[in-house]
């Protein structure tokens, strides 16, 4: 996507992405959580609940229990955040997901578990300079929309 931007072919991109690029107009930090099910032991290997093959959040899990030497398996994946978070109150696995997204179901998972913090993550606008009255006010409410969201 960010390459379709920069190709001109896009005047806006609200865009999720670690670190933040020279030329995005605002970005805004995106906390990660893992998680398991409040009700269901975790076993080994690790069952992950994942995102498809390409997605940020799979690749980072991955890596971080690889470097930590867990083993791991995937139990389940799927495209939906909603089914992912179900999945894992299903007691189907661990995953990583937005902070913001943890629900009661869900156990947060820390470095006591083996679970190492991932950061870095960022919610990234890009916009063009010359935008019509249209497109500055789509940019305005997202960029406001993402101020409250970190707020919080």
């Amino acid at each position: 996507m960010r390459k379709r931007y920069r190709d001109g072919e896009l005047d806006l991109l609200l865009v999720k992405q670690w670190g933040a690029d020279s030329d995005c107009h605002a970005y805004w930090p995106e906390p990660l959580a893992w998680v398991s099910s409040a009700r269901h032991p975790i076993t080994d290997p690790v069952p992950l609940v994942v995102f498809p093959v390409g997605a940020l959040y799979r690749q980072e899990m991955i890596h971080a229990l690889e470097a930590a030497g867990r083993p791991w398996r995937i139990s389940y994946s799927s495209t939906s955040l909603a089914s992912i978070s179900a999945a894992v109150s299903a007691g189907l696995g661990v995953s990583l997901i937005p902070a913001r997204s943890v629900e009661p179901s869900h156990r947060v998972l820390g470095v006591n578990e083996g679970f190492a913090p991932i950061a870095g993550l960022t919610l990234a606008l890009y916009a063009r300079l010359a935008l019509d009255a249209d497109g500055a006010a789509l940019r305005d409410s997202l960029e406001a929309l993402c101020e409250r969201r970190a707020a919080h």
